[in-house]
């Protein structure tokens, strides 16, 4: 008997011509799960679209340095529409009423505005998901399991949430004896990402995810993803812990020259 295959979740295309903000985007859905790709321009997105079959999900501003986002999903409907199913989210920190009604007439599921929340930005891709799942052979069984999918993975969520928080709010335990000084040359440093290695900087001069959200200009949510993923890959077990550990971390990394730019540390 055949078994059902796995529902894939569908890969996503980000097109913003702000490098900083198309990396921020990237990052954050990756972390959460979604294989990404980026683009800065309507022709490079168009490329990009159609060397991977998988991508389902493209996110785009509006304003783009070289065209804007509704003649990218215009060209990606008329070149693609007959082939391939995608669903198209456009987003904007300035955009009329016109420009709605453009995105909404070319096909787009969501218009989101500028500064983006994470859990909007999710609520959007996660609905994207469920539609093109909807549009694929075998649709409503598909949508059903990506639903429990979602279901677990939020239930998840929240009870990372509830130890984060007793954890967050547990007496500080005694500092570790590893030192900068004392760290061995051989001594295994965790792999993390330069905007990783920043955020370990703030969290260790001890500020909360709040105001390490305001000094990167990212939202808090973003914070917490970004100091969850640091926790499994340094593999200790507690934000003090983490703490505690940042400063040698950071220095035996950039005497190591595993450090592009050595993260300034926060003001305060």
């Amino acid at each position: 008997m055949k078994q059902d295959s796995a529902p894939q979740v569908p890969a996503v295309l980000v097109v913003d011509d702000e490098p900083e903000a198309l990396q921020e985007l990237l990052e954050f859905l990756d972390l959460n799960g979604y294989r990404c790709h980026g683009a800065t321009g309507v022709d490079d997105a168009l490329a990009t679209f159609a060397a991977d079959a998988g991508i389902g999900i493209v996110i785009t501003d509006l304003n783009l340095a070289i065209g804007n986002g509704n003649e990218l999903i215009g060209r990606l409907g008329l070149d693609f529409g007959d082939t391939r199913a995608f669903e198209a989210i456009l987003v904007s920190g300035y955009a009329g009423k016109e420009d709605v009604i453009e995105a909404l007439r070319r096909g787009a599921i969501d218009f989101l505005n500028k500064p983006l929340s994470g859990d909007e930005l999710l609520d959007a891709v996660r609905r994207a998901a469920v539609r093109l799942a909807r549009r694929s052979p075998g649709g409503e069984r598909l949508e059903a399991r990506l639903d429990e999918m979602m279901d677990t993975v939020l239930r998840l969520g929240e009870e990372v949430s509830g130890l984060r928080r007793r954890l967050e709010a547990a007496p500080p335990e005694a500092a570790p004896a590893t030192t900068a000084a004392a760290l061995s040359d051989s001594e295994p440093l965790p792999e993390l990402t330069p905007r990783m290695w920043e955020v370990l900087a703030h969290v260790g001069a001890g500020k909360t995810n709040y105001v390490i959200a305001c000094d990167l200009g990212l939202t808090e949510n973003t914070v917490k993803l970004y100091v969850s993923q640091i926790l499994g890959k340094t593999r200790v077990s507690n934000r003090t812990q983490l703490a505690l550990r940042a400063a040698a971390w950071l220095a035996a990394a950039e005497a190591r020259g595993l450090l592009p730019v050595r993260p300034e540390p926060p003001a305060g």
